[in-house]
């Protein structure tokens, strides 16, 4: 069974003049004759997708960038590199990417926040630290809980969140704590 749709006299004269002010309003906003409209969307879609590429490509570079600032600027701890970081406005993907930078230093122990959208939270440990004792879901959990949220993940990566953006220091501040208690017991 198919069920067919139509309409006829000042109804399809009214569907007509719809059709007609959308494709009318479309190309104006485009700026191109409405003849060439699908030709328009097509080029824009391919060109905002070349830049969607370009600029996942440019967040993994600003990423890699920052890790090789942090690093330099990281503190010793029971032979691990620890860095706690509020990177403002980045999203969650950024700090995935800076945190899975991080898990290329086994010795590495990353605690890196964010308050885009509310509070994120991204944790990494090397396999060092992880020896040591350093579980990255544990301390996201921690920590996500003085920002009004939750979270957790596996001892090597973890991701979590909150609402509270006025505690992110005092979160990082308590999974640092968690840190140097974790390796005080190793």
């Amino acid at each position: 069974m198919e069920r067919i749709e139509f309409a006829a006299g000042v109804a399809a004269v009214r569907a007509m003049q719809k059709i007609d002010s959308l494709l009318t309003d479309s190309a104006k906003t485009l700026s191109v004759p409405p003849e060439q409209l699908p030709t328009s969307v097509e080029r824009f879609f391919g060109e905002w997708k070349d830049l969607k590429k370009e600029n996942e490509k440019l967040k993994e570079e600003l990423a890699r960038s920052r890790v090789y600032r942090l690093l330099e600027d990281a503190f010793e701890l029971a032979g691990l590199k620890v860095i706690a970081e509020f990177i403002p406005e980045a999203d969650s993907l950024e700090l995935q990417k800076i945190a899975t930078e991080f898990l290329k230093h086994e010795e590495v122990v990353a605690l890196i926040a964010s308050d885009a959208e509310g509070v994120k939270i991204v944790a990494s440990a090397g396999q060092k630290a992880i020896n040591c004792g350093i579980n990255a879901g544990n301390l996201v959990r921690e920590m996500s809980k003085i920002v009004s949220g939750g979270g957790g993940g596996k001892p090597a990566f973890a991701m979590g969140g909150g609402t509270d953006p006025t505690r992110i220091q005092d979160a990082l501040a308590h999974g640092l704590e968690l840190v140097k208690e974790t390796c005080k017991e190793v």
